[in-house]
């Protein structure tokens, strides 16, 4: 599918829907601006940050810790050594290393937990401890891992455009917009450091990991807040494809639904009642009577958590290859399985001793293109 900007277009919107992008702007700006000098006022105070967009700049150390392999399809990271570091919460105070392990992280086993306190992997401010050792205010806890990234596809991040401004980009299905979880250097902002030298890039947008499509990024904090603005004031107009299960209505469904996080079930969302107010208008393209499937236009005028996906649902027309809203299929994500490693291996390394198979095919994309984005100033 091939998106590109579009130089002619002509913004065809009233004067005061300009006149309040203008004003919200300016008035972002002076916040900021104001932010800052009474930070700088104040003997021996640092800027505060308030109101900046978080820069996601990546160092060369960090981008030199690994490299990427290329097979089957799969863009694969080898596994690399890499040191989480958290200073002491509130809650950990007087407490024992063995008791916040143990209550606070369960990813692993206690016994992982003890080896790693013995060889010194897991330590606080940088020294060996035993699990008996209790925090104090001011700590920091360590642990050193060795780290194992799942694969996502290799299709390329494809440059839709550039200029001093922005970049614009077509992300697969199955890459992170940023690092989260196990992902890290599989993710769009580090693969963009690595492979185009763009190490500061600021976030305006997500997409979700297995959702495809447009995904603009600005080169300064000044950017990013006049688009962040645009979006959160929502001044210009989404657009996504969907392939569904199912013969969908000819006549356009404007669904507004409240959403709600499934307590029960993290990370999956639910129409409730008393969820946050979500609106959805969707428009069928085309159907295939064979596949019985359909081709529909779907433009969200909120941004909530999978809110096109859960909408569907709701309709009864869910995204065909959908592991989570599905009604059938493989429930199976990419997260849930490693590459199989053919790398040196860390004896004490869960994943080391304990390989999979690379994922297939169907467990790395979605349905679900975004194809669009534009205000009463652009149009990509």
């Amino acid at each position: 599918m091939s998106i590109q900007k579009d130089d002619k277009y002509k913004v065809e919107t009233t004067h005061n829907k300009k006149r309040k992008v203008e004003e919200i702007t300016a008035k972002n700006s002076k916040q900021i601006n104001d932010i800052q000098s009474k930070s700088l006022s104040i003997p021996g105070s640092k800027p505060s940050g308030k109101g900046e967009k978080k820069k996601e700049g990546r160092s060369q150390k960090e981008l030199d810790e690994t490299h990427y392999e290329f097979r089957n399809g799969l863009r694969c990271v080898s596994p690399y050594y890499f040191v989480f570091e958290v200073f002491a919460k509130g809650r950990w105070i007087g407490k024992t290393v063995e008791e916040i392990l143990r209550s606070e992280f369960k990813a692993h086993t206690e016994d992982y937990y003890k080896k790693k306190l013995e060889s010194g992997d897991i330590n606080v401010n940088g020294e060996r401890v035993n699990g008996n050792k209790k925090m104090n205010h001011g700590e920091k806890l360590f642990h050193r891992v060795h780290r194992h990234e799942p694969p996502v596809s290799s299709l390329p991040i494809e440059i839709i455009y550039e200029d001093e401004d922005i970049v614009v980009v077509n992300k697969p299905s199955s890459i992170p917009v940023h690092p989260c979880g196990r992902y890290r250097h599989n993710s769009v902002l580090f693969i963009l450091a690595k492979e185009k030298g763009w190490k500061e890039l600021f976030l305006i947008h997500r997409l979700d990991r297995l959702t495809s499509g447009l995904l603009i990024l600005a080169k300064s904090s000044k950017v990013a807040s006049k688009y962040g603005i645009q979006m959160e004031e929502r001044l210009f107009q989404k657009v996504y494809l969907a392939k569904v299960k199912g013969k969908f209505p000819s006549e356009e469904q404007d669904v507004n639904q409240p959403i709600q996080v499934n307590i029960a079930c993290k990370g999956v969302n639910s129409v409730k009642e008393d969820g946050k107010q979500s609106r959805t208008i969707f428009n069928l393209v085309s159907y295939n009577e064979k596949s019985d499937t359909s081709i529909v236009k779907c433009e969200p005028k909120t941004g909530r958590t999978h809110q096109i996906r859960v909408h569907l649902q709701w309709l009864g027309h869910p995204i065909v290859n959908d592991p989570l809203y599905g009604t059938e299929g493989k429930k199976v994500s990419a997260s849930d399985v490693s590459q199989e490693e053919k790398e040196e291996k860390d004896n004490d390394c869960p994943f080391c001793s304990n390989p999979h198979l690379d994922p297939e095919e169907e467990q790395l994309s979605l349905y679900l293109h975004a194809l669009s984005y534009q205000s009463v100033e652009w149009k990509y």
